[in-house]
């Protein structure tokens, strides 16, 4: 991003990463400059950026709630993965897939269990609750590289037999363990759709830029001053057909055997 930055770039699509501070304060000096930022998958909300695309994660949780309470027959216990409960997409797939469990009101989530992306201990957590719930009905890895691990895992231990297991995105692992019935379905973000709005968005964002550089002034700190009444880029905001709050969600989908 710095390099991007020395070459005079007129826009920046990348992904976030929510615990670098670093990340947060290039972005926001960009962002001051007048070069916006769009990102994809993960986001960084308190950095600035001009739009987050991204899978619509809350609807993504539900979405494999609605197959578990189905694949069940709505009763049993559930068991959660994630790699951290403070990723903000993960937390939305779990709030969404609590909330659809709640609503149903007789399946229970008895853990949710943070693999912090470990192989081994992934492997192991998934192990002791096989053990300690014996009403254990179902599992939603709501991230994919603790549903990646417990596919190899689950395939040479056969610990997920009558168990109904949702993974998350297509991997090739999650892909064959959904294929050979290890996994009643994985939930599936859409890549290509978010880089193709990304880019969208930032055409439109870099062209309503040109425009503002010829009725404005380019000060010498490299910021843009416009006529009043409109945005001002160091909001990292945008009026757009999505919402003012930045955000535009891409559609998740179900992929079952079937």
């Amino acid at each position: 991003l710095k390099d991007a930055e020395l070459l005079g770039t007129e826009g920046i699509i990348t992904v976030g990463e929510p615990f670098s501070e670093e990340l947060s304060q290039v972005i926001r000096r960009m962002e001051r400059r007048g070069v916006p930022v769009v990102l994809v998958d993960t986001d960084m909300p308190l950095s600035g950026r001009s739009c987050y695309i991204g899978s619509d994660n809350y609807g993504a949780g539900r979405l494999a709630a609605e197959k578990i309470i189905q694949d069940t027959g709505g009763s049993g216990d559930i068991v959660v993965f994630v790699s951290r409960l403070d990723v903000g997409n993960q937390s939305e797939r779990l709030t969404g897939f609590q909330d659809k469990i709640e609503e149903q009101g007789h399946m229970k989530i008895v853990q949710v269990c943070q693999g912090e992306a470990d192989k081994a201990t992934v492997q192991e957590q998934i192990r002791q609750v096989t053990e300690d719930y014996p009403d254990l009905k179902a599992i939603f890895f709501a991230e994919a590289t603790s549903a990646k691990q417990a596919g190899v895992f689950l395939r040479e231990t056969h610990l997920g037999e009558g168990i109904t297991i949702i993974g998350f995105d297509m991997g090739n692992e999650v892909v064959n363990c959904v294929r050979d019935g290890i996994f009643a379905a994985t939930v599936a973000q859409q890549g290509g759709q978010m880089g193709y709005q990304a880019v969208k968005y930032l055409l439109k964002k870099t062209a309503a830029n040109r425009k503002w550089d010829t009725e404005g002034q380019r000060n010498p700190g490299g910021e843009t001053e416009r006529n009043s009444g409109q945005m001002s880029e160091t909001d990292g905001r945008e009026e757009t057909g999505e919402g003012a709050d930045g955000k535009i969600y891409t559609e998740v989908l179900l992929i079952t055997g079937e």
